[in-house]
């Protein structure tokens, strides 16, 4: 069985209640569906199963790639941050939070309110990489 139709099973509906508690509130299936809408998934697979028979050496795949991130939206206890700020001397600053950068862009954001908040331009500020050692 394809990964896909397992995923699409598998996502998320509203009311569905994770393992902390919090309900979810899920468009998974219709983002689901409107993205095989708008990448033709359909004839994006044959041409992939065409390419692969066609080449012993060099193969192609692709995959729909599901991420559900629910924490902390609606359990205020839990939708709260700390940032460790350094200011040096020479006028940069140093970030450092508990946050993930995971794709989203948080250490570009992080950057641009250190900016932002200290007068500086971006390149005077930088994200230090989270640590648990």
């Amino acid at each position: 069985m394809e990964a896909a139709l397992i995923q699409k099973r598998n996502l998320h509906r509203t009311g569905e209640e994770f393992p902390y508690g919090q309900r979810a509130e899920s468009e998974a299936h219709a983002c689901w569906q409107k993205a095989e809408d708008l990448y033709d998934a359909v004839a994006l697979r044959r041409e992939v199963a065409e390419f692969n028979a066609s080449h012993a050496l060099f193969k192609k795949g692709m995959a729909f790639m599901p991420v559900c991130f629910g924490i902390s939206f609606t359990k205020t206890l839990m939708n709260q941050a700390r940032a460790l700020v350094h200011v040096y001397t020479d006028g940069s600053v140093s970030v450092t939070t508990g946050a993930v950068e995971m794709g989203q862009g948080v250490n570009t954001k992080m950057m641009q309110v250190a900016a932002t908040v200290f007068l500086l331009i971006p390149a005077w500020s930088k994200v230090q990489t989270t640590s648990t050692i």
